[in-house]
């Protein structure tokens, strides 16, 4: 499988292929585009846009808004969606802005319908393949796996270069 984040279970192989980088998205147009960088009080006046309990991304807006001293509760909060596809489509319209990944937002910000911009202090975490440590290689699951990896680590450079 694919994962996000970190990893801890001792039966499986986890082999990060990649960094995904966590940006702020609002908007097309909308005010907080034209800054370099935002902080969480930037975001925190804005109607903010939450995934469920339980997703990474959720986890590490979390974690990000403990570090600044803020909390969820702090933040204008107008609703919690289930997917990024949900979430793009609601900033879309205008509903607010949120924190996502660069990798769900590429083709939007390609396409002009939303603006991303970095946060003040960076938000990462891995891109992992997960495998059960014991199970018998299968020379497809294999040649799978490695294609995966390649793919990842040279698309690596490509959203670095391509982060707003």
């Amino acid at each position: 499988g694919f994962v996000e984040g970190f990893v801890n279970n001792k039966l499986l192989l986890v082999e990060k292929c990649s960094t995904d980088h966590l940006v702020a998205v609002m908007p097309k147009n909308h005010k907080l585009a034209t800054k370099k960088s935002v902080s969480v009080k930037d975001l925190a006046k804005e109607p903010f846009i939450f995934r469920e309990h339980g997703s990474g991304t959720r986890e590490v807006i979390s974690d990000y808004l403990q570090k600044h001293g803020a909390s969820e509760e702090e933040m204008n909060s107008t609703m919690v969606l289930g997917s990024p596809e949900a979430v793009k489509g609601a900033i879309e319209a205008g509903m607010g802005v949120s924190i996502a990944s660069c990798v769900t937002i590429y083709k939007e910000l390609q396409l002009g319908t939303l603006d991303a911009v970095r946060s003040q202090d960076s938000l990462e975490r891995p891109f992992s393949i997960v495998r059960q440590r014991h199970k018998f290689k299968i020379r497809l699951m294999e040649e799978l796996l490695g294609y995966s990896l390649e793919y990842c680590r040279t698309h690596q450079q490509f959203l670095k270069d391509f982060l707003p």
